[in-house]
């Protein structure tokens, strides 16, 4: 998978915790980017966001939070 969206997800961290999860299992390291539309997100979101996702670029932009990996790690 190289892109994934979803759209109105009621608990973030618990979502990307999960999916970060589930890539650790499967060893897949070939998602790219993953886009959440997250209208309230906040710093405090973001902080938490960080760390679970430690190899991940994430950005808010408007109403989606975006986790795009870092190339290099």
């Amino acid at each position: 998978m190289i892109y994934f969206k979803v759209d109105d997800l009621p608990d973030i961290k618990s979502a990307v915790q999960h999916i970060m999860d589930k890539i650790k299992l499967d060893h897949n390291n070939h998602l790219q980017l993953l886009c959440f539309h997250v209208p309230t997100a906040d710093d405090e979101i973001i902080k938490k966001l960080e760390k679970i996702t430690f190899n991940y670029t994430i950005k808010h932009v408007m109403n989606c939070t975006y986790l795009e990996i870092k190339y290099g790690m």
